[in-house]
């Protein structure tokens, strides 16, 4: 039995796509790797690919007759492979140069292709299994996933003798250059936060030294690269372009080499301008602290944060917090502090923090005083309150360096893997026109459109490498800065610690006085006490006495010549005048002691209040 021939062996593996990778034929990779590959795409597949039908596949093709570039477009597996394969009766050849543009609508979005289109294009063309390991990083995905992974996978094939497939009915010498690669660059966000976005692209290429004709399948979550090699195809292309010349071998290969410029130019572009962002936002967060001098002790009678507030506005929590503490130590516990022995009055009043002003200078006079505002001279008050706002040094700029510093480490590794990968592209170039296998025609036709590209590929390198120095002097500046920033935390964290400790054991040592005072108070009335016992109970021993020789020396009862005179005039007047005043002595007794009492419920109220809003603007300072 004859064995099939190449051709038909194509034929088998596009039928089998439903088995990829195993239906591609002369597999270089091991069973597990194929085995782990499937498995990984099936687990990817509802993330990364979209439904058939509702695809949007760009191809761009070379139409030698028109000599110019098509483009075309396939939503559905059936309509790729009529486009690819052509029909039963008509096959088609591979055109000149065919472009297959996997696009997405933003870089953490599926691909507008589904997976039986993704799978029926590399099983055509007998893409190299090892591209999806730069296919997986793309799809859904909530946070970048796979960020860092960067590489440059080659399986070329020059040797007349290895194995390969020749399908001379569609144009394919089975002798190709074979490799895949992905670039990362820097571009533009929609996010107003951070306007700037690392993102990357896939590139599959394949070139036939014989037939000249080239492949290319590139991969990117938006449409840019896309529209660069459209506006470089086009017609109506601005100037000369690279990318449409295919005369000869030489021609196409030159052109391969300028694609790949196209790449190697979009991931060096914005680096520059995003390190300038950098470095804005360094400054922007960290002007202030740089500019603060912390060399004095704030006042025990302010609050250790320093709060700013602008006229005609609400005082803020802190304030109210140092006014309690100021109305506690106020003139009007002024003689119970110099009893305690805390001549708080003397302590004097400093600024929580210093302003940020810079050292007089030796050699002239020391800088006017600031004016009050509406003063000859003096600086507006509008002015004065956007000082002290650029100024203020606040935690959320510590927040944003250590950003900046995780977003700076991101910029090194991709611009060293993007140099590697770029190298390791112009070396494996090389190695190809050099190699004994290389036809003669590309080897001596090819030799200054290769050194152009060398040329303009370590240039790029030369450009990334400074991009890379820049980074790590923006990194050393970052790690400065928040060191700063963090000593200057941590100075204030001790200053109010210092500063609640004194104003703790302040409050201690007045405790403390009032303790004593309260404790002698005790004794004294207990004293009393005993004394207003004593008195108690002469006088209930006097009491009957008392009244009954007071009722015996009025004119109610006479005893004359030993005969009792009973007069009820005298005892009418008696009780007539007597029952008013004891009366009037209740009533007033009691207006005292309701008076009194509407006193102490006045002033348990009053201090109620007080407590609930110290309770209230200390929770809310603690939440600020």
């Amino acid at each position: 039995m004859a064995s099939p021939s190449d051709f038909e062996l194509l034929d088998k593996s596009c039928s089998q796509i439903s088995k990829f990778p195993y239906n591609i034929v002369h597999q270089t990779a091991p069973q597990h790797q194929l085995e782990s590959y499937k498995n990984r795409l099936e687990k990817r597949e509802p993330f990364m690919f979209c439904e058939d039908g509702w695809a949007a596949l760009d191809i761009l093709e070379y139409d030698d007759h028109a000599k110019e570039f098509q483009r075309s477009r396939a939503a559905s597996v059936f309509e790729l492979k009529g486009r690819l394969e052509g029909t039963s009766l008509h096959r088609r050849k591979d055109p000149r140069s065919r472009f297959l543009f996997l696009t997405a609508a933003h870089s953490r979005a599926r691909l507008d292709i589904s997976c039986k289109m993704f799978i029926a294009a590399l099983t055509h063309h007998q893409v190299m299994v090892s591209f999806l390991d730069f296919i997986f990083p793309f799809g859904v995905q909530e946070y970048p996933e796979d960020f860092y992974f960067s590489s440059l996978r080659e399986e070329t094939r020059l040797s007349r003798t290895a194995t390969k497939l020749v399908i001379s009915e569609l144009g394919r010498s089975g002798r190709e250059i074979r490799l895949c690669y992905n670039l990362k660059s820097v571009e533009r966000s929609i996010d107003a936060h951070w306007p700037w976005s690392i993102r990357q692209t896939a590139v599959y290429h394949s070139f036939d030294v014989e037939n000249g004709k080239a492949l290319w399948i590139m991969v990117k979550g938006s449409q840019l690269i896309k529209k660069r090699i459209q506006d470089s195809t086009a017609n109506n292309a601005v100037g000369t372009s690279d990318l449409k010349r295919f005369g000869s071998n030489c021609e196409a290969f030159a052109t391969t080499l300028a694609t790949h410029l196209v790449l190697a130019d979009w991931c060096r572009e914005e680096w520059r301008w995003y390190l300038n962002f950098f470095e804005e936002r360094l400054h922007a967060a960290t002007r202030r602290a740089t500019a603060i001098i912390n060399d004095r002790e704030p006042s025990i009678y302010e609050s250790p944060v320093h709060h700013h507030t602008r006229a005609n506005t609400m005082p803020s929590t802190a304030n109210k917090v140092a006014t309690v503490v100021k109305k506690t130590f106020s003139r009007k516990h002024q003689k119970s502090n110099f009893d305690l022995g805390v001549p708080l009055a003397n302590i004097p009043v400093q600024t929580p923090f210093p302003m940020a002003v810079g050292p007089p200078s030796p050699q002239g006079p020391l800088p006017p005083p600031l004016l009050p505002p509406g003063m000859p001279g003096s600086v507006p008050k509008e002015k004065q309150n956007h000082q002290e706002e650029e100024q203020e040094f606040k935690l959320k700029d510590l927040q944003l360096v250590q950003h900046l510093e995780e977003k700076a480490n991101e910029v090194g590794p991709v611009l060293a893997a993007n140099i590697d990968i770029l190298r390791e592209l112009y070396e494996h170039y090389r190695s190809v026109l050099s190699s004994d296998d290389c036809p003669s025609e590309l080897k001596s036709g090819c030799q200054e459109a290769f050194r152009h590209f060398e040329k303009r590929i370590k240039g790029i390198i030369t450009d990334l490498e400074r991009q890379r120095s820049t980074t790590q002097i923006l990194l050393g500046l970052l790690s400065n800065r928040k060191n700063l920033l963090y000593e200057i935390s941590n100075k204030r964290a001790f200053e109010t610690s210092r500063i609640y400790a004194k104003r703790a054991q302040l409050s201690t040592d007045r405790m403390e006085k009032i303790t004593d005072a309260m404790f002698e108070i005790a004794r004294k009335t207990q004293q009393e006490t005993v004394s207003m016992k004593i008195i108690t109970l002469v006088t209930l021993f006097f009491l009957p006495g008392t009244f009954i020789s007071t009722i015996m020396s009025t004119d109610i009862i006479q005893f004359k010549n030993n005969v009792e005179d009973y007069s009820s005039g005298a005892l009418k007047w008696f009780a007539m005048v007597t029952v008013p005043f004891i009366v009037a002595t209740f009533v007033t007794w009691y207006g005292f002691y309701w008076w009194a009492r509407r006193k102490e419920r006045l002033a348990a109220a009053e201090k109620a209040d007080l407590e609930r809003q110290n309770s209230s603007d200390s929770s809310n300072m603690l939440k600020s």
